[in-house]
């Protein structure tokens, strides 16, 4: 070794590294460990292996069907007003309990009252125009009478035969004129009732008992009653008994049948499934969506929910 690098050094060669006098053996020994390796994995024998057994016990298939839906009452009212004004006064809120018959706003009756007592002085002059020309009759029926009397004294002399048909003319067109102003006075006293209702309706009572779910109206707001009835609020009647319509896959319509028991759960706070059941299935197809060469039909099932309490009208629902 010693002559070998004495030599490089007379050559002027520069004295190998040991990495390089080892790199053949590394090269050759690494692979070979390798396949090494893999040889006495191949040839190793297999674990034994365990069977888990059970008896065999007969159960029933249950197949449970998975949608999502909103939670809404059953019965729930818009109330909109039939008038249109500006609103003076609301006397409700959200979440406020209200019975039938209570008021929930008022618009601004100036306009309304000054109606009213508009038709009611109408009336009061179309009344006055009915005694004026009763009056009327009464003047003409006792000419007529005179002139006839006159014309009977005399023996058809005088008056004329002129001058009693006037007479008879006058007579007939004062009746006729009463006739005319008493329609007038029916004309006006619709108008009035017309008026007063207008005027009630100023004021927007609940139509029903229950719960106000949302108020969409305040003070100073602008009601346009003649374009749109405009929801002001929305009332749900009970609260106790609330339905979950829910949109169910075609391929699992036949599995559901009416009055079959179903649980649902919410997003958040209670954890514990309620109870419900399939309640007025919907069979109509809502809609036909083309997807490549079939058509997807969706349809509504109703679940009616019993006794649910503490949850919103809008809450999203998981039912199975």
């Amino acid at each position: 070794m010693n002559d070998a690098t004495d030599i490089e050094e007379f050559l002027g060669q520069p004295p190998r590294s040991r990495w390089r006098r080892w790199r053949k053996w590394i090269f050759i020994g690494v692979p070979l460990l390798i396949l090494l390796l893999m040889l006495s994995r191949c040839f190793r024998p297999a674990p034994p292996v365990h069977y888990a057994t059970a008896p065999v016990e007969r159960h029933d298939l249950i197949v449970t069907v998975t949608a999502t839906g909103n939670l809404a009452p059953t019965v729930q009212v818009n109330v909109g007003s039939e008038e249109s004004g500006l609103v003076d006064k609301v006397y409700v809120h959200n979440n406020d309990r209200v019975v039938k018959g209570q008021p929930l706003a008022q618009l601004d009756l100036s306009r309304l009252r000054d109606a009213l007592v508009q038709s009611q002085a109408t009336l009061q002059a179309a009344l006055a125009t009915v005694a004026q020309n009763r009056a009327t009759v009464a003047q003409t029926k006792a000419n007529l009478a005179r002139e006839e009397q006159v014309y009977k004294v005399s023996g058809g002399k005088v008056p004329s035969q002129t001058e009693l048909d006037t007479a008879r003319a006058d007579y007939a067109r004062a009746a006729a004129n009463v006739l005319q102003a008493e329609a007038q006075v029916a004309q006006a006293r619709a108008n009035v009732s017309t008026n007063q209702t207008s005027l009630s309706k100023g004021t927007i009572y609940a139509p029903v008992t229950g719960v106000v779910l949302s108020r969409q109206v305040e003070p100073g707001t602008t009601v346009a009653a003649s374009f749109n009835v405009a929801t002001l609020f929305t009332i749900a009647e009970d609260l106790s008994k609330m339905k979950l319509q829910v949109k169910v896959d075609e391929a699992d319509v036949g599995e559901l049948h009416e009055g079959e028991p179903a649980n649902f759960t919410v997003e958040f706070g209670y954890k514990a499934p309620f109870r419900a059941g399939f309640h007025e299935p919907l069979p109509i197809i809502r809609s036909l969506v083309p997807a490549g060469n079939l058509l997807q039909s969706q349809r509504r099932r109703q679940v009616e929910c019993r006794h649910v309490t503490d949850f919103h009208a809008g809450e999203r629902l998981d039912c199975k």
